[in-house]
């Protein structure tokens, strides 16, 4: 079994760790994308980002540690390296990194649904102020700038051509 082995179980152990913290993000998102209390969400967003710069780290020493066990990088490197282990050993590492996997589904699938989510409330918004800015008589219109205004005329109108 290659040194650095034990350092890599460990990178791995964070690795998982951190996933299913940036998991739990996701699904909080989702959550409170599907209600109406969205104050929290830029918080929300600024904890994801450093879940994801962290994960980003955590793949990068993964990476690394493999590379320099000579077993390449990726899905392939991490096989041959589970392949040099113990089997008691190769056994709970197998688990984490098939968890790891299938986590990194789950995060990808709902972070999928949450841009969905997210496109829907915009095209929501849109259309609320559209019907808000046409219920107070002021055509919503672009200057030469490409900019909106409201009610100020001299532009053109929107859809209009």
């Amino acid at each position: 079994m290659h040194p650095d082995s034990g350092r890599l179980a460990l990178k791995l152990h964070d690795e998982l760790t951190e996933l299913t913290r940036f998991r739990a993000l996701l699904a909080q998102e989702s959550a409170l994308l599907q209600s109406t209390e969205i104050d929290s969400l830029p918080d929300l967003t600024t904890g994801k980002a450093v879940a994801a710069a962290r994960l980003g780290e955590l793949l990068k020493a993964r990476e690394a540690l493999l590379s320099a066990m000579n077993h390449g990088t990726g899905r392939s490197g991490m096989d041959a390296w589970l392949a040099t282990l113990p089997d008691a050993v190769r056994k709970e590492n197998a688990e984490h990194w098939a968890r790891l996997l299938l986590l990194g589904e789950e995060c990808r699938n709902e972070h999928e649904l949450n841009g969905k989510l997210i496109a829907i409330r915009m095209a929501q918004n849109q259309k609320a102020m559209t019907a808000l800015l046409s219920a107070g008589g002021q055509p919503l219109t672009y200057g030469p700038d490409g900019h909106q205004r409201i009610g100020t005329g001299g532009g053109r109108t929107l859809g209009s051509a």
